[in-house]
């Protein structure tokens, strides 16, 4: 058996820089996990055997992505085994952060280390990316800068660290729909160097590009000007919205004005919480 922490992400930059030929969307994005996490379970069970229990009803069953995590792993492994997984949920469900994604790479290395590493990180990471464009970043986590569908991926030196109130009002839009709404705003944007922007403040430690590269292309398809408008009167230096939404995240220079906007914000917002950039 081995239990595993599931992080959260955010993005602290995304930008759409088009679409490929066979559809999918072409992505500049750095992201980061962050403090927030699931916890997953993975115990050995017999041969073609995988099933999911979520302290979520609604996440149990073959439906999960960790179900098909699960399948993949066996599959390109050639494994014959099998295995049950055990979610306790602390992320918010669609939310723009990554839950349902971080649970199947949680899965994938699970397995992996169960089963005597089969599969070097940068195969994890390949096997990864069929079960979303979040996964790959996932399986190894801390702070990177992803390009094309996710595929590409680049570490980046972190030297910034950073505290966020995540508040998620309303329910998240099929990612699908989002895409659309993008394209029918602005068609491809030209190459802005937003995410390239974020990447040096991290590398540099410098806060003032980090707030200022502190964009998400979906927040012009987002109306989340009232929430914004409160976390900034509350001391966030910026604020943004990870992924494709609905989550919006204020950033703060320190744990304790963090700490303070989330006291006074609380009682305004029923789903908010307090996270800090961890790489592990």
């Amino acid at each position: 058996m081995i239990s595993i922490k599931a992080y959260a992400k955010v993005n602290l930059s995304l930008e759409v820089c088009g679409k490929r030929e066979d559809g999918y969307h072409i992505l500049d994005t750095v992201m980061q996990t962050i403090s927030l996490f699931d916890t997953v379970t993975l115990t050995l069970a017999d041969k073609g055997i995988i099933d999911v229990y979520c302290d979520n009803e609604n996440l149990s069953g073959e439906s999960n992505l960790c179900h098909q995590a699960a399948r993949l792993f066996f599959e390109e492994s050639g494994i014959d085994g099998g295995c049950r997984i055990n979610i306790e949920k602390n992320i918010p469900v669609s939310a723009g952060l990554g839950g349902g994604s971080a649970d199947a790479a949680a899965v994938l290395n699970g397995l992996n280390a169960l089963y005597g590493n089969p599969f070097d990180i940068n195969k994890l990471k390949e096997l990864a990316l069929p079960l979303g464009a979040d996964v790959p970043f996932l399986i190894e986590g801390g702070t990177a800068r992803a390009k094309g569908i996710g595929e590409e991926l680049e570490p980046i030196n972190n030297n910034i660290k950073r505290y966020f109130l995540l508040i998620k009002e309303g329910e998240k839009q099929s990612t699908a729909y989002m895409y659309k709404k993008i394209d029918e705003l602005n068609a491809p944007q030209p190459y802005r160097s937003v995410s390239e922007n974020m990447a040096k403040s991290l590398n540099d430690g410098d806060f003032s590009l980090f707030t200022k590269s502190f964009e998400n292309d979906f927040s012009k398809v987002w109306d989340y000007e009232k929430i914004k408008c409160d976390l900034i009167k509350n001391g966030a230096m910026a604020v943004s919205i990870s992924g494709s939404g609905p989550t919006v995240m204020g950033v703060f220079n320190t744990q304790e004005k963090a700490i303070k906007a989330l006291e006074t914000m609380k009682g305004s917002y029923s789903n908010i919480y307090l996270a800090e950039s961890i790489n592990e």
